[in-house]
């Protein structure tokens, strides 16, 4: 849908969903209980090339390389789906500081929105 064979896409970790649960029809495809994850139950994880649901694809600038895009099939997925829940929010509390934090943060800065990064005491691999 909208993509043109040969085209360069991402894909990302969620590969499929059934679209009908409580879950899908809450836009909370992630949680869905029939969800299929690329490299894991589809194949592609390192594949050169893919067979994958156009509803789960997302259309590469050529702007990025692959190693630049990969992360934001990820971490930047997850991460955006919370940044997008905070809606025009100007301060954002992030609990941890993982991939997906690092990417979000530095979207809401570019924001101009003020970040505050939170971790538990003693909390080496969050810090």
């Amino acid at each position: 849908e909208g993509f043109s064979i040969g085209e360069r896409v991402g894909i990302p970790w969620l590969g499929w969903t059934c679209g009908q649960c409580v879950y899908c029809r809450s836009s909370r495809e992630n949680l869905c209980d029939r969800a299929r994850f690329t490299g894991y139950t589809i194949d592609g994880g390192y594949a050169e090339f893919a067979v994958a649901d156009a509803r789960f694809c997302f259309r590469l600038p050529k702007l990025y390389n692959d190693v630049d895009a990969a992360p934001l099939l990820c971490a930047g997925l997850l991460g955006y789906r919370s940044l997008r829940k905070t809606g025009d929010a100007r301060r954002l509390g992030i609990y941890g500081f993982g991939n997906a934090a690092q990417l979000i943060a530095q979207i809401a800065l570019y924001q101009r929105r003020e970040v505050f990064v939170f971790t538990r005491p003693g909390d080496k691999a969050g810090q």
